[in-house]
């Protein structure tokens, strides 16, 4: 299996954020039946598709019978040049009235506040090889009594 299957696999998760670069990858993912929904953003290796979009998350309603809800801006990140810095890629999930900016293009795991604003970059599920020896990284989101708790892990 690959690694998106494994990671799947692991975490049984409810929604699935795919930030690009072979974003048919989770088209052709076998999806345990935990997955209600799965987004995807075309990276520079892909053709189709937004290269950003946003994603509202909602945790379940809490004893008060309340409901949390994440306003999440998805990109790749080529367009907003994080290569270079994240700023713009800030200032763009900022100027939407995001909680929480997620990009991927840099392949480098990412778990940061900028302004109040939730930045993470998984990192990438692909194991790196020489002279680039980091290790396979994905990011996991839990939403738990209204907190967006984030976490990068190693794939398994």
């Amino acid at each position: 299996a690959g690694s998106i299957e494994k990671i799947l696999a692991v975490e049984k998760p409810d929604i699935v954020l795919h930030l690009g670069d072979h974003a048919s990858d989770l088209s052709r993912a076998a999806m345990p039946k935990s997955v209600k929904s799965a987004f995807t953003v075309s990276g520079n290796c892909d053709f189709g598709g937004p290269p950003e979009r946003l994603v509202t998350l909602r945790d379940a309603a809490d004893a008060s019978g309340k409901e949390a809800s994440f306003l999440i801006l998805m990109m790749h990140g080529h367009t907003a040049g994080v290569k270079s810095g994240n700023a713009r890629a800030v200032e763009k999930a900022l100027a939407a009235g995001a909680d929480a900016l997620f990009f991927g293009h840099t392949h480098v795991p990412l778990l940061e506040y900028s302004r109040g604003l939730l930045v993470l970059n998984p990192g990438s599920s692909k194991k790196r090889f020489p002279p680039d020896e980091r290790i396979a990284t994905y990011g996991l989101i839990t939403l738990e009594n209204g907190v967006l708790k984030p976490d990068i892990r190693p794939v398994p």
